[in-house]
């Protein structure tokens, strides 16, 4: 009776260079919105599914129908920004989870329909060695009966070459044959990608891979004596290869003059290497293509970002001709002028503060006082020269002991926060 099949598909190579371009478009959309955490990382982060989901959706609706209660330290603009592509998002995870998921389950029917094939042929080659068989010179033919019993595992062989070049020798495993005065040794074949030397008097056999082999291979040795036959399953796996995963041995960013920075980076075993990319991030989680550079036969590169400033971070990625990525640590290089603003000292009695202004620009600065629970207690406005210079400010409250926060915006509207024990 036949096995069952438990799936029958077929994916031609039009539907594969139709599913490939279409995950290209998905990546290519969505490589400047997304970012790549490490597993330390997220493990920082909260996750928000399900229950949790469904209760910042109500804080979110409570802050937009009470903004008096919202503390002022929140963002509302980037909190609405948030949500908004959290929301958007959503339904995407929702289906690409259930089209992985296909796809996994898909992948596993195929691979027991394989597997369920697979032990099959060997346990119909060890029950046709173990049935009554006529041979002649050496070679057997055998009738196969097949009888409502158990069939026994066969005696498996298996063996991989240590290169793609690398012959490895292969003996017979003998249990239900008496090997002892004249038995006899055949092969099932040479398989495609290999060469093999004659069998021994002991059983043994040498094969050797062309070079070519991708995939495991299966052949046989068939062991023989008095009308008896064994069989022992020969599994070739595929060889090892020569090629080790190149190695980023460098990477550094060097701050230059006139907002530059050369990134240099040398790698070993550049096999199969297509080119490298340069991502650069302003804050090291969100990065950004911003170079590709052929590679060549060299294995030192190097890539002038001229587009410099404040705090600069870089990765390379190598792709090889078959679209595979590695990537290289990140460095990172810093062209800030050590810019700072600083509070010195506590808030005297008379509600008077100094702060301390570092190579900081010209312009307007507003200065804005809070309580610890968002309350706001004092804001000021002050003119500021540019360069570096110690500020003395009169808040228009008197403050009282405890926590508070001091959030400065900068004429370019850079906000710095700093926290305050009075």
């Amino acid at each position: 009776m036949a096995l069952d099949n438990l799936i029958s598909i077929e994916i031609t190579d039009e539907q594969m260079k139709t599913i490939n371009d279409a995950l290209t478009i998905i990546e290519d959309a969505l490589a400047a919105q997304l970012v790549n955490l490490t597993p330390k990382q997220r493990q920082s982060h909260a996750r928000v599914r399900y229950e949790m989901e469904i209760w910042v959706q109500k804080a979110n609706s409570y802050m937009d129908n009470n903004p008096p209660l919202v503390p002022n330290y929140i963002d509302i603009d980037e909190n609405r920004k948030d949500l908004s592509a959290h929301t958007k998002l959503n339904p995407f995870i929702d289906r690409i989870e259930k089209l992985l998921q296909s796809v996994l389950d898909t992948n596993l029917l195929l691979g027991t329909d394989l597997y369920n094939n697979a032990m099959s042929f060997y346990r119909s080659l060890k029950m046709a060695a173990r049935s009554n068989a006529t041979c002649n010179n050496g070679r057997c033919d055998t009738s196969i009966i097949v009888l409502n019993a158990p069939m026994p595992t066969p005696d498996t062989v298996t063996v991989k070459a240590s290169c793609p070049n690398c012959a490895v020798n292969v003996c017979a495993v003998v249990n239900d044959v008496d090997t002892t005065g004249g038995a006899t040794y055949d092969t099932c074949g040479i398989p495609t990608g290999y060469s093999a030397s004659s069998i021994s008097e002991s059983g043994c056999m040498t094969f050797t891979p062309d070079g070519t082999v991708t995939s495991t291979q299966t052949t046989c040795i068939i062991t023989c004596n008095n009308g008896r036959c064994d069989t022992s399953i020969v599994i070739l796996l595929r060889p090892k290869d020569n090629v080790m995963p190149i190695t980023f041995t460098l990477v550094k960013a060097i701050p230059e003059q006139n907002n530059m920075v050369t990134v240099q980076w040398n790698v070993e075993n550049q096999v199969n290497i297509s080119s490298y990319v340069i991502e650069k991030s302003t804050d090291g989680i969100h990065y950004n293509n911003v170079a590709r550079i052929t590679a060549t036969e060299t294995n030192t590169y190097t890539w002038k970002d001229n587009n410099a400033s404040g705090n600069n971070y870089y990765r390379i990625i190598s792709v090889e001709v078959n679209g595979r990525k590695e990537y290289s640590n990140i460095v990172k290089a810093s062209l800030s002028k050590n810019e700072y603003i600083k509070v010195l000292d506590r808030i005297q009695a008379n509600g008077t503060m100094q702060l301390k202004f570092n190579s900081m620009a010209p312009g307007n600065y507003r200065v804005i006082l809070f309580n610890d629970i968002g309350q706001l207690f004092s804001q000021r406005e002050i003119s500021f020269g540019g360069g570096t210079a110690i500020v003395q400010i009169q808040l228009n409250t008197i403050l009282t002991k405890g926590i508070y926060m001091l959030k400065i915006q900068q004429p370019n509207g850079k906000i710095t926060t700093e926290k305050i024990r009075n």
